[in-house]
């Protein structure tokens, strides 16, 4: 068997503690990728969790805007109706006030 030389076992030697350095970097690599994954899957299980109660909150906001426009509706068709008879009234009264002012009819003969 041939012996190795002193440089060939160097180069193995580097070689080797490469490979290791390079392993450690590839372990702290999927490490770091498992805990990122870990908080980007925490930060969407929030957002959803926000956007959930956000949801909530303009539907309540709209169930309620929508009744109060349901209730001025009413309000203002109330309103119309009690307007209609006032004017229906105030057409009575000129009417009233017209005919007054009219010379009264002549006695028949």
């Amino acid at each position: 068997m041939e012996q190795f030389s002193s440089e060939l076992v160097a180069i193995l030697g580097v070689g080797a503690s490469m490979l290791g350095v390079g392993i450690a970097v590839i372990g702290l690599v999927l490490q770091q990728g498992r805990r990122l994954d870990r908080r980007i899957d925490g930060l969407a299980l929030r957002m959803d969790e926000q956007d959930r109660r956000t949801d909530d909150r303009f539907r309540q906001l709209t169930d309620r805007m929508n009744e109060q426009f349901r209730q001025m509706n009413e309000q203002f068709q109330r309103l119309s109706e009690r307007v209609a008879r006032v004017e229906g009234k105030f057409d009575l009264l000129e009417a009233f006030v017209e005919h007054r002012k009219e010379p009264p009819a002549e006695a028949a003969e």
